[in-house]
């Protein structure tokens, strides 16, 4: 049965909608975004998980790390999942932008162990920004 998807949605400095994007993972199953922020390339970057299983929670609220960075327009100009960012089963939950203009991803991976899990961060080049174009 379908779950929650993802929904972004741009508002201008007044709070009109400028644009919106929802994302249903391949399974069709729990889709959630956690984080969002503006790099300094002028892309919104969004971050959570993919076809997440319900059933997990409490504690976890997991599934396939995703993340995507979204150009001015709204149009994704990349679409990281799991696979690329070589993480285990969880959920992205922040971002933040290094001095060069460079994403960080993290978020929680689950162990083999039943209700385990551990920290990690990414530092995926497919979502960086060039150095020499931050703040541009």
């Amino acid at each position: 049965a379908q779950r929650a998807n993802w929904m972004v949605r741009l508002l201008d400095a007044a709070g009109r909608p400028v644009w919106d994007r929802s994302w249903d993972g391949p399974a069709h199953a729990d889709d959630k975004a956690y984080a969002a922020l503006f790099d300094g390339c002028d892309r919104l970057v969004v971050a959570g998980y993919e076809d997440g299983d319900t059933a997990q929670k409490p504690p976890f609220d997991a599934g396939h790390w995703a993340a995507r960075a979204l150009d001015r327009d709204g149009d994704v100009v990349a679409d990281l999942h799991a696979e690329q960012l070589e993480a285990a089963p969880g959920s992205a939950y922040a971002l933040v932008v290094d001095p060069t203009g460079a994403v960080i991803v993290a978020g929680f991976e689950q162990l083999p162990e039943p209700g385990t899990m551990r920290w990690s961060a990414r530092h995926p080049a497919a979502l960086g920004c060039p150095k020499g174009t931050f703040g541009k």
